[in-house]
């Protein structure tokens, strides 16, 4: 009896589990150098007779950018920041004629001056080149299934130029000359880029990134000649993660 009255006084605890779940923030830092190669082209701004000229003798040329990047990645998401020095290279051909002048009457009578070429024309080359101090910023996305393989990006660029020597001739009759000092001492570009990324040991990785930039104010802004400058190339970089 006394046995029983004790089974009805005990008491049975019931202990409940509960799982949580948590939301980690993977912070990394990564610094990194980097060397571009890239081919460089116009937007012109119109098409007046003397841009249209520039353009014929105009040969873009293989440029490059070299730097320091400093990258915080956050999750699948990363900002970068760093510092380049730019060099775009172009070539300039031209035509120089030896001219003469003489006075011809037209059919009323007039006699008006004129002149006339003589002999054949004499080609010329110029190397030109523009030197550019870059800030680039720059945000990217990693997709989740290839976290560490690839990502995309978008980057802004504040391109301000440290010297050039540039010629240019804008018409046939014209002297060619160095307008080196009506270039802009400053533009701003946008570029849209992918990483393929090899990691070679536990904190050294390298990247593989096709580019795309687009300049987004003109370089020079003159009467004879106004244009943006854009390109495409390919960035060679090596990472350093801590």
């Amino acid at each position: 009896m006394v046995k029983s009255l004790l089974h009805l006084l005990l008491l049975t605890k019931k202990v409940e589990v509960v799982d949580y779940e948590y939301n980690y923030i993977m912070v990394e830092l990564r610094s990194s150098i980097d060397f571009s190669v890239f081919y460089p082209y116009h937007t012109m701004q119109g098409t007046t007779p003397s841009q249209l000229y520039f353009e014929e003798g105009r040969n873009a040329r293989p440029s490059f950018d070299v730097g320091v990047k400093q990258t915080v990645k956050l999750n699948n998401w990363s900002v970068t920041t760093g510092i380049s020095f730019q060099r775009v290279n172009e070539l300039f051909s031209y035509n120089e004629y030896s001219f003469q002048n003489v006075t011809i009457q037209d059919e009323n009578g007039n006699i008006r001056p004129m002149q006339l070429a003589i002999g054949e024309p004499v080609i010329n080359t110029q190397d030109n080149n523009l030197n550019y101090f870059v800030a680039p910023l720059k945000i990217a996305y990693s997709p989740l299934p290839l976290k560490d393989k690839l990502c995309v990006g978008i980057q802004g660029n504040f391109h301000y130029l440290l010297f050039s020597e540039y010629w240019a001739k804008f018409s046939l009759l014209g002297e060619a000359s160095e307008i080196s000092e009506k270039f802009n001492s400053f533009y701003f570009s946008i570029s849209l880029n992918s990483s393929f990324i090899v990691k070679l040991s536990e904190k050294i990785s390298a990247e593989i990134e096709p580019y795309y930039s687009v300049g987004l104010s003109p370089i020079i802004d003159s009467n004879e000649l106004s244009f943006s400058l854009n390109c495409v190339g390919v960035c060679t970089r090596f990472n350093l993660n801590y």
